[in-house]
């Protein structure tokens, strides 16, 4: 009598071997050569970010600018996420989180801004900074956001 869990095992284990005529290890490679195609696609569009904030942020009213500067950190955010690039992926977001506090705020500050600008240039440029100092400009980053936040998103009853 047959089995139709083995049949079942071994119609699984052609598929995943040999379907359409193309072999699971061919398919695993060509996957990876397309990651590492799309990484560098990735890595370009993450730059291309980081130029465009920069050129917001140093601009003389970066707020008018302040979509662009979300939707650009939102890209480097992504990326980084997406290649282990945390130091990168938190500083973008923390970039998103005081745009946003100025937004709901009706306030800004060009100096904040480009303070976070100056950061992402900094983290990305891997050749100057190592990982190894990405914690400290993180927490400084970090302090900078909550005094932000302390000044101009003051709790409800409060006063700045």
């Amino acid at each position: 009598m047959d089995n139709p869990r083995r049949d079942s095992r071994t119609s699984l284990a052609h598929a995943l071997n040999d379907r359409d005529g193309v072999s699971y290890r061919h398919a695993l490679d060509r996957a990876e050569e397309n990651a590492s195609d799309y990484r560098a696609e990735a890595m370009e569009a993450m730059c291309d970010a980081v130029g465009a904030i920069l050129a917001h942020a140093e601009g003389p009213d970066a707020r008018i600018h302040a979509a662009a500067l979300i939707d650009n950190a939102s890209t480097i955010a992504g990326v980084a996420g997406v290649y282990d690039m945390d130091a990168l992926g938190r500083a973008a977001s923390s970039l998103c989180d005081l745009v946003r506090c100025f937004e709901a705020n009706n306030v800004w500050s060009d100096d904040y801004v480009r303070v976070h600008a100056q950061t992402l240039r900094l983290i990305s440029d891997v050749r100057r900074t190592p990982r190894s100092q990405h914690p400290a400009i993180l927490k400084g980053l970090h302090d900078l956001l909550e005094s932000a936040l302390e000044r101009y998103d003051p709790p409800d009853g409060a006063q700045s």
